[in-house]
C-alpha cells in the first residue's frame, strides 16, 4: 500500500501530456520519449535516471522536455522516487 502512494505523489507532480511523433515515430519538437513497461526492462527510477542523464548531456539545449511513459500495469519502487528542481521538464505520461 505504502508503494502505490509514492506512485500517486508522483504522478501528481507532474501534469499529464501526450508527445507528437511524426512518422518515423520519432519525437519531434525537442520532445524525447522513455518508455517504461512493468516488468520488462527499465524500471521507473532507472527511466528517471536516464532522464537526467540525457538532459545533463544535452549541451545545445536541443531537449525542451523529456516524457516517461508509463504502460498499463503495477510498477513496483524498490527505492524512494525522489524529485528534484533540475527534473522540471520531465514529464510522466
Amino acid at each position: 500500500m505504502r508503494t502505490y502512494s509514492y506512485i500517486i505523489k508522483a504522478l501528481v507532480c507532474f501534469a499529464f501530456m501526450l508527445t507528437s511523433l511524426d512518422a518515423s515515430g520519432q519525437a519531434i519538437d525537442g520532445i524525447r520519449e522513455i518508455e517504461v513497461i512493468p516488468g520488462e526492462g527499465k524500471t521507473v527510477a532507472e527511466a528517471l535516471r536516464e532522464a537526467r542523464e540525457m538532459r545533463r548531456l544535452d549541451t545545445l539545449s536541443v531537449i525542451k522536455d523529456i516524457h516517461i511513459r508509463l504502460q498499463s500495469g503495477l510498477h513496483m519502487l524498490n527505492e524512494t522516487l525522489s524529485l528534484r528542481p533540475e527534473d522540471s521538464g520531465i514529464t510522466f505520461v
